[in-house]
């Protein structure tokens, strides 16, 4: 049986528009198991990030908490990924309408106790929204997002997603968006990215062109050995 895990939000914050309206989309919800076996949980609320954490793996559950600045601004913030790296600082990914042009580009930061945040970092030209966060072997940072337009400012009109990946080394300097699922076989949609052992696998969600009987779906997998180039995809075997 499910329970709520957030405590009611300060009201005077939220105007007349009250509650928990999240967990609708992908991205709304973002989930997080630290070194400590600690379960961390952050999602979006009225353009602010919101947190909760249980240290007894969802039995029970500390206050929400709204991030501080510089995380949460006078802007919209939203899609939150977090993740842990190997030196135990926390890595946040968000998008945000904070910059001069008010486009969603995806920022970066770092805290060490998930209260004091680094100054975010912006990544992405132009809108997009994170989806998963890795850290190699080698220490180098992987964060896979979805972009518009493949991440030119300003998307072509009726442009596609895309998906690419964003490296860096030091969390400051991020490489340009590179695209690892192309518009093959049909229009690709992220269901889920995993590592393991070292090897990175994208299972996707294709949806092929207008005209094409039914719109059927398929599914297929795709490998990569640095997390950066993936193999071609091939189709998925659902028993």
């Amino acid at each position: 049986k499910s329970q709520p895990i957030s405590t009611p939000y300060e009201i005077f914050r939220l105007s007349a528009r009250m509650g928990d309206n999240v967990g609708i989309r992908p991205g709304d919800v973002s989930f997080c198991r630290d070194n400590r076996d600690r379960w961390i949980v952050l999602w979006n609320l009225r353009h602010d990030l919101f947190m909760t954490i249980s240290a007894d793996r969802g039995q029970s559950w500390a206050p929400t908490v709204q991030l501080l600045l510089p995380v949460n601004s006078a802007h919209d913030e939203k899609h939150p990924v977090l993740m842990q790296d190997v030196d135990g600082r926390y890595v946040l990914a968000f998008a945000s309408d904070r910059n001069q042009s008010h486009t969603h580009a995806i920022y970066v930061c770092w805290s060490d106790d998930l209260v004091n945040f680094s100054a975010p970092v912006r990544i992405s030209p132009g809108p997009g929204s994170p989806l998963h966060f890795f850290q190699r072997a080698d220490g180098t940072y992987l964060l896979y997002s979805r972009l518009l337009g493949n991440g030119k400012r300003p998307p072509a009109a009726g442009s596609e997603p895309h998906f690419a990946v964003f490296t860096s080394r030091d969390l400051v300097h991020w490489s340009d968006s590179q695209e690892i699922l192309a518009q093959v076989k049909g229009y690709p949609l992220i269901l889920a990215m995993v590592e393991d052992g070292g090897r990175y696998l994208a299972l996707s969600r294709r949806i092929r062109p207008p005209g094409t009987p039914e719109q059927q779906v398929d599914l297929h997998m795709q490998t990569s050995e640095d997390g950066i180039v993936f193999s071609p995809p091939r189709a998925a075997v659902v028993p």
